[in-house]
């Protein structure tokens, strides 16, 4: 990774500075913040004189105390009660905090081991073996923050982890004291070579225990979630297919009673049209092609009502026109009669 340039770190420090302007302008009281702040203020003011390593430090120890600020926070106002953050701190345990502390310690005790070896510090091999101690120190105080978060959201873990992370932090805890008061205190070496490789590796045998049975127990927990997740996944699918079914369902049923009511529509239509008016379509259901139906089954009775009266019209013309014809047949035959008689009278 490139190393940030200096307009970078310049606009990383104005970021600080906002967000702590920016707290302080809610107006709240929180002496760990007030601390935060002085410290970086000091920083700030102090930067051009430290050296790189110290520099480092300093900004390792603020970033420390920030995450503390955080968690704390967390755990004091319950804001996280989601189970699956127990998960969360558990890949975070494995695949970080562990690995970390195991490599800081692996470093430490070669570090360590070799100016055992010599049996003397030089200026560079305290400054870099008391800069992993502190930093191990700092790794250690994460860790039992995030296990004091993690037994807190799902306290199950505590029972199944909490004896191995007790005990494994006040294993860590004693080799740092140990390496403290028996090389870094007054740089006097008081530790061979073969007691300080034998501390290291006991510390790195019991980070990879835990490390064992934190991986086996998130794996578990993996599966469990997602069991969980697949018996949520079919909860939620089942219902959704029935409904879509019962939808496709009530779709076709629909398209074939409306093809249906339409085939009868059209099949009385063309009889109609063949002048044959005694048809009636059966009427189906309570919906709107019923309605069609019952509509289309009026009109045919009134049509049928209107033909009968034309028939019965027609039989009256009929009627009226042979009484017509009759009375003038009899009219010709008396008038006949009549010029007979006249004619009679004239001879």
């Amino acid at each position: 990774q490139a190393p940030a340039t200096e307009e970078e770190v310049k606009a990383a420090a104005r970021a600080v500075e906002a967000s702590l302007a920016a707290f302080v302008d809610t107006k709240q009281s929180n002496p760990a913040f007030d601390a935060l702040a002085q410290g970086w203020s000091s920083l700030q003011s102090e930067a051009l004189g430290l050296e790189v390593e110290q520099s480092n430090l300093r900004h390792d120890k603020l970033l420390t105390e920030v995450r503390h600020l955080y968690k704390s926070t967390t755990a004091a106002s319950s804001l996280i009660q989601d189970p699956a953050l127990g998960t969360y701190y558990m890949v975070i345990l494995a695949s970080e905090r562990l690995p970390q502390l195991r490599d800081l310690l692996a470093q430490v005790r070669d570090r360590a081991a070799t100016i055992a070896d010599f049996g003397l510090f030089q200026a560079e091999g305290y400054s870099g073996l008391r800069f992993r101690l502190d930093l191990i120190s700092a790794t250690l105080q994460e860790l039992e923050a995030d296990l004091t978060l993690l037994y807190q959201i799902a306290p199950a873990y505590r029972t199944e982890l909490g004896q191995q992370t007790d005990a494994l932090l006040q294993q860590l805890r004693q080799g740092v004291d140990t390496l403290e008061n028996k090389m870094m205190k007054d740089q006097l070496v008081q530790l061979s070579t073969k007691e300080v490789l034998a501390l290291g590796d006991g510390m790195d045998t019991a980070i990879t225990a835990l490390a064992g049975q934190v991986r086996q127990r998130l794996e578990v927990d993996l599966h469990q979630r997602l069991a969980a997740n697949q018996r949520h996944f079919w909860w939620v699918t089942a219902p959704l297919t029935a409904i879509l079914l019962l939808y496709l369902y009530l779709m076709i049923g629909a398209y074939l009673s409306l093809r249906g009511t339409v085939g009868r529509v059209r099949e009385i239509a063309a009889r109609v049209n063949a002048q044959d008016l005694s048809q009636q379509i059966a009427i189906v259901g309570q919906d709107e092609l019923a309605d069609i139906s019952r509509d289309y089954n009026v009109t045919l009775q009134t049509l049928r009502t209107l033909m009968l009266r034309v028939r019965e019209n027609g039989v009256t013309v009929v009627e009226s026109a042979t009484d017509i014809e009759a009375r003038t047949c009899r009219s010709q035959e008396v008038i006949s009669d009549q010029q007979g008689e006249t004619h009679q009278v004239a001879t």
